[in-house]
């Protein structure tokens, strides 16, 4: 049988890896500008496929802007073929709404330049989810390509999602470097073709086979199409410069329809190291990295961008507020999308395999912190806006004695958990309870406190505090809430002191009784000069439980006052049981006892009477592997207990929460041997 060999050109980038992002993006650089001045060349066959990934145009035209017009020229050609994904990421270690918003972002990317590549090419990660297909189909792509997770099968099958969504895919059985660095030597070029064809031809249900001519970071052979044309006679197979799509589209009406339903189909996950290592080992190195990426995903996906929308909903106009200082909080910014998109952005940029999974050099994991750090700045601060707008759209029926205190579920279902909050201490008596809506009383545990801090000590004239009046809007003054105003006179000067709130709802009732007041003395002449004192209100740390908040709900709980002296700070309180004081906790469903030798939990199950010994085990063993692999040494010293004795302490005891510390120590080897 003739074959037809397919030759696409490609580099695969890793973006950082074992250089850091500013080393490798000179190396883009120079293949780029070279790249781009051979597609300017007459015109050839010849295309370059850019790994399936459009970050690469943003890291090369931050340095050559002055290229995009010939990018857009070149892509709009079909010589140079971009997308579908901004980064091709690690699918295990990422959520689902990241894989949605990578091809979403590489998908608008690679319009603004000509339309991205109908491939779902992911060449490299370690093994793929078994909802891809779904998603690529969601995103209108209907081929996919990857060299790992596969063992035997053909070259060309089917791939299946568990909804029943299907992709024709291309199995890299020889990876996505089969034809990296092909001989330009004549004869050696037709020996290497004939290699490569023989390797791939018992695997192929077409007769279209195809030959990946690129790797990690090669630039593209710029003989090859005079290479191709010259030896083309000594070749008893087509031999074309191709593309992936060229590839599959010729490959299917090869087949034709009796031969693609022939195909067979693969299902799930793809986890399989046959042919190519999935190196597991890197779902737990740097496992900081896991962590800061889950807990950012989540609050981007459940809190800043839904409670973003409600507040867009609830409160869509208006004119921003003036903001006269950047000492106060910022009230809601309107249309947070670009800033939740540039969240995204660079959260994506850590999604890469080679850094989510932690097995680049130290110095790539270090830069991934500061775009955490970013993302999280702005959908922390984003969060904190919207919840103070949905709030204050409540009816709470706050009457200047009882404060209001929401507590928001981002969950899907009923929950019930712990709520810790700080309480302005003014305004309220100092013991007070919690009651929820309906008007049962809620126990409750105190926290830490902090302090007044003062704000603003001035000397004002008449004139000077009736302008000063103006900055007072919706019980506000420069953006933060005011929470009691307190006028004192004595003789010729007023003293008006007032409380304010990092955040928060204002007390509109006492702040304008506190203006009556101040208005009253503007009226008096006999008052020639006002003493204006701002601070910060003491706060106070109270933590409760929340039950049964209903699903993408709120509930609403009141700090109500009482009398002085009565034990309502903490009722239910209890303590730890006799003569176990220090080292164990309990409830109505579970008891922890710390073990007092080796620091190891013992729970015992109150409903079952089942004991749990020996829990919470720290072990140490040495680690002669890498980044992607552990490899234990020869001779190995297991470290499975602490050097003394553990100290151990409660830490919180109270209605809503238990927590118990313990603190150990442990020798361990200093280095391998």
């Amino acid at each position: 049988m003739a074959y037809t060999l397919h030759i696409v050109p490609h580099t695969h980038w890793d973006r950082e890896w074992y250089q850091p992002f500013q080393r490798f993006r000179l190396r883009l650089v120079h293949l780029m500008d070279g790249l781009l001045a051979l597609l300017a060349q007459e015109p050839t066959d010849l295309a370059f496929t850019l790994d399936g990934q459009v970050i690469l145009l943003e890291d090369y035209l931050a340095v050559r802007p002055e290229q995009e017009e010939e990018i857009r020229t070149q892509v709009k050609a079909g010589r140079l073929l971009i997308g579908p994904w901004y980064v091709l990421p690690d699918e295990f270690l990422v959520g689902p709404e990241a894989l949605l918003r990578n091809l979403e972002r590489g998908a608008r990317l690679a319009r603004a330049f000509g339309g991205g590549m109908p491939v779902g090419y992911i060449p490299d990660p370690f093994g793929h989810i078994g909802q891809m297909p779904q998603i690529l189909r969601g995103f209108g792509l209907r081929w996919a390509a990857l060299r790992r997770g596969l063992d035997d099968e053909p070259a060309e099958l089917w791939w299946e999602a568990p909804d029943g969504s299907r992709v024709l895919l291309s199995y890299l059985r020889d990876g996505y470097d089969n034809a990296a660095r092909l001989p330009t030597e004549p004869r050696a070029f037709v020996r290497r073709l004939a290699e490569l064809r023989d390797s791939l031809a018992p695997h192929a249900r077409s007769s279209h086979l195809l030959l990946l001519n690129g790797t990690d970071h090669q630039e593209p052979q710029p003989e090859l199409p005079l290479l191709i044309a010259a030896v083309q006679e000594e070749i008893p197979d087509r031999v074309l410069l191709s593309t992936l799509p060229r590839y599959f589209q010729e490959m299917e009406e090869a087949l034709g329809d009796a031969g693609l339903a022939e195909l067979p189909v693969v299902r799930g996950e793809l986890r399989s190291p046959k042919r190519h290592h999935l190196l597991p080992g890197v779902l737990s190195t740097r496992i900081w990295i896991k962590q800061r990426n889950h807990a950012l995903e989540t609050l981007l996906t459940r809190w800043a961008e839904p409670f973003a929308a409600w507040a867009e909903l609830l409160d869509p106009g208006g004119p921003q507020p003036v903001i006269l200082t950047g000492n106060i909080p910022l009230p809601r910014l309107r249309h947070p999308a670009p800033l939740l998109n540039e969240a995204w952005r660079l959260l994506l940029q850590n999604h890469p395999h080679d850094s989510i999974c932690g097995c680049s050099v130290d110095q790539v994991h270090r830069e991934m912190v500061p775009r955490f750090d970013q993302a999280e700045q702005i959908a922390e601060e984003i969060t904190r806006q919207s919840l103070l707008t949905v709030a204050g759209q409540i009816e709470m029926g706050d009457d200047g004695q009882r404060m209001p205190i929401v507590v928001f579920n981002p969950l899907g279902g009923p929950r019930t958990d712990a709520v810790t909050v700080a309480i302005p201490l003014v305004g309220h008596s100092r013991h007070f309870r919690v009651m929820d809506a309906q008007g049962q009383a809620v126990p409750y545990q105190v926290g830490s406190a902090v302090e007044p801090h003062p704000l603003l000590d001035m000397q004002a004239e008449r004139q000077e505090l009736i302008g000063a009046m103006a900055f007072v809007q919706k019980g506000r003054i420069m953006g933060l809430p005011i929470r009691e105003v307190q006028v004192r006179r004595e003789g010729e000067q007023a003293t008006i002191t007032i409380a304010l709130l990092e955040e928060g709802l204002p007390d509109l009732e006492a702040v304008e009784r506190g203006l009556a007041q101040v208005r009253a003395l503007l009226a008096d002449e006999s008052v020639v000069q006002y003493q204006v004192i701002g601070y910060l209100a003491p706060v106070q740390e109270i933590t409760f439980v929340a039950r049964d908040l209903p699903g993408y709900g709120y509930a609403t709980y009141f700090l109500v006052p009482s009398e002085e002296g009565t034990d309502e700070e903490s009722p239910g309180l209890r303590h730890p049981p006799e003569g176990e004081e220090g080292r164990a906790i309990e409830n109505e469903l579970l008891r922890v006892e710390v073990e007092p030798e080796d620091g190891t939990l013992t729970v015992v199950d109150k409903r079952t009477g089942q004991v749990y010994a020996g829990l919470h085990r720290f072990v140490d063993g040495g680690d002669r592997g890498d980044s992607y692999t552990f490899c234990p040494p020869q001779e190995d010293t297991v470290v499975d207990r602490p050097a003394e004795p553990p100290e151990v302490r409660v830490l919180e005891v109270g209605p809503a929460r238990w927590t118990l510390e313990v603190r150990q120590r442990y020798l361990l080897p200093d280095a391998l041997e």
